[in-house]
């Protein structure tokens, strides 16, 4: 199990003007990424960098490689696939999942539940279709 470091995040910020490199949003933020893993002695290989989109990860294991093209390379997760890791989500009885099929029968129970059986069927089911 994984636990949480009680360190405060780091913030990156905007790259110093005129620096030039490519790309150099992930040049400078990589930078302070390695500078601040130099400054907790942590090893790369216990590093975990979270981007906010999937797609972003594989520009960032690529921005890491221009800059340290030998050695380890920090785990590049993006924040939805790395809490996914850690603890995954597991629907309760009336929670939605995003499973289409399941939803609409937790949505007709939620209908059931407020409106009794006295909602009309053909009102039941639009309702439902647009709950889900």
């Amino acid at each position: 199990m994984m636990t949480a470091s009680p360190e405060p995040l780091t913030v990156l910020t905007a790259p110093p003007e005129g620096e030039n490199t490519f790309p150099p949003l992930w040049a400078h933020g990589l930078s302070q990424v390695r500078e601040h893993m130099a400054i907790q002695g942590w090893h790369a290989s216990r590093v975990v960098v979270l981007v906010p989109y999937a797609q972003m990860m594989d520009a960032g294991r690529r921005a890491w490689a221009m800059q340290a093209p030998s050695g380890f390379t920090p785990r590049f997760e993006s924040s939805r696939n790395w809490a996914t890791l850690l603890q995954p989500f597991v629907p309760g009885s009336t929670d939605w999942s995003g499973d289409m099929a399941r939803d609409s029968l937790i949505a007709a129970s939620l209908l059931d539940r407020v409106a009794g059986r006295e909602l009309d069927a053909d009102l039941r089911a639009t309702l439902v279709g647009r709950l889900v």
